[in-house]
């Protein structure tokens, strides 16, 4: 009776009863590299299927387009496809290219580059003028949302790139060297730093800037006692603790990229963010015009231990740091002029219940078979269907307040193995 309930809850969870035995067999199988290739080509093959199949069967899909550089120098072409597979939105990695040395349009017709570089929007040979004459319809082309993000960033700290240059040469000179950093990690050790090293800038990568900068900032005191005692460079900046302080907005920035990452992001999102970051920039300005820094805690805590010499320069750091904030808030408005053209037209994804035809810009869309729309919506928005959405929304509203409201409660039940709240129960209709 035991071993027929032993067999019963193994064939349950399908669990075999001599384990052992098939992990020998397997173990004992000849993996010889050919055997290994092949295994690859197929899982490449099922891969690459599974992906025709998925695109194929849906009506619209998008694709990024992204140029990079290996460490051979040279240009791959990463081809990513976002479509639904009828269940869910999907966003895969289609294939990466090498790209030729000779990038121009009519050469990269196939394999396709675009940051918004001259290969991409060339007026006769670039991409969008030329996918355009082949698809026989207009598109609607943009620029990559984040890079059009770190180009705001990097245009609005022109004034204080080379207050960046200083702090670069000091990090590298610890943090590049091997000695250096372990005994820069051994002096924060011992003067219990929250903090084990500096983080190295990459000038590739503008918006570790942000974090570079942060670090550097709390281990302030620590850097000048081991430059002098190390005797590794004359560095008088060190001892005007103000331009510290200066790019500390950078951080603020450094937030902004890390949310428009991620996956599943939609334009209408990732617009919502960008806004908001603007809305934040006027609050810091209006915060710097009436010289109380709430948001810029380093800069007060400065001026309060500053001698009278210094709080005499004060007039002039206020209008530099309002300089930078009226750069960083023109290159945004500037930047990102085509999403507010669309930002109306953008919300039809997720309010259709309440948007205005006439607010729609559609000249870009009107291959689609549009002419009915406005009737569609009239009819739509005075329907059951409506209300579909709304509550879509409520739901959605409750599950987000739930997920902030239980967030500690939720670490806590999975480190602990307890089960957490049933999200999947707010959504159900």
């Amino acid at each position: 009776m035991s071993s027929q309930r032993a067999e019963a809850l193994l064939d349950k969870g399908r669990i075999p009863g001599n384990k052992d035995a098939i992990i020998k067999r397997i173990s004992e199988l000849p993996l010889s590299r050919n055997i290994i290739k092949d295994q690859i080509m197929r899982l490449n093959t099922n891969v690459q299927h599974q992906l025709k199949r998925d695109i194929r069967k849906c009506k619209y899909f998008s694709i990024s387009l992204d140029e990079t550089t290996d460490v051979t120098s040279h240009a791959q072409l990463a081809i990513i496809g976002r479509y639904s597979d009828g269940l869910t939105m999907r966003e895969e990695l289609i294939k990466l290219v090498s790209v030729s040395t000779s990038k121009s349009g009519s050469k990269i017709f196939v394999s396709v580059t675009t940051d918004g570089a001259p290969n991409m929007v060339g007026e006769k040979v670039g991409f969008v003028k030329l996918f355009t004459e082949a698809i026989g319809h207009p598109i609607v082309p943009f620029h990559c949302i984040i890079h059009q993000e770190a180009l705001c960033a990097k245009a609005g700290f022109t004034d204080l790139n080379d207050l960046m240059s200083v702090v670069t040469k000091i990090v590298n000179l610890i943090a590049a060297r091997p000695l250096h950093k372990r005994e820069f990690s051994a002096l924060l050790l011992e003067v219990d730093s929250t903090y084990s090293g500096l983080l190295m800038y990459n000038n590739v990568r503008w918006l570790s800037r942000g974090k570079v900068l942060e670090r550097f900032v709390e281990c302030f005191e620590e850097i000048k006692v081991f430059l002098d005692d190390k005797d590794l460079g004359n560095f008088p900046q060190l001892n005007d603790d103000k331009w510290a302080n200066t790019l500390y907005l950078s951080v603020h920035i450094n937030e902004l990229n890390l949310k428009l990452q991620g996956f599943g992001k939609s334009i209408d999102v990732m617009f919502g963010y960008i806004k908001a970051f603007e809305s934040k920039v006027k609050v810091f300005k209006r915060d710097v015009e009436t010289k109380t820094y709430k948001y810029f805690p380093r800069v007060t805590k400065y001026f309060e231990k500053a001698s009278a010499a210094v709080q005499n320069e004060m007039e002039l750091l206020h209008m530099k740091y309002q300089h930078v904030l009226d750069s960083l808030l023109d290159q945004f408005s500037d930047r990102f002029s085509q999403f507010r053209s669309l930002e109306q037209t953008m919300k039809i994804i997720k309010y259709p219940d309440v948007v205005i035809y006439s607010s729609l810009e559609l000249n870009g869309f009107q291959w689609m078979q549009i002419d009915d729309l406005e009737m569609q919506l009239a009819e739509f928005q005075d329907s059951i269907w409506a209300q579909v959405f709304v509550d879509l929304r409520s739901k959605l509203e409750n599950l987000e307040r739930c997920r902030l409201e239980n967030q500690e409660e939720s670490h806590y039940d999975r480190k602990f193995g307890m089960p957490g709240t049933d999200y999947q129960t707010l959504l159900a209709p």
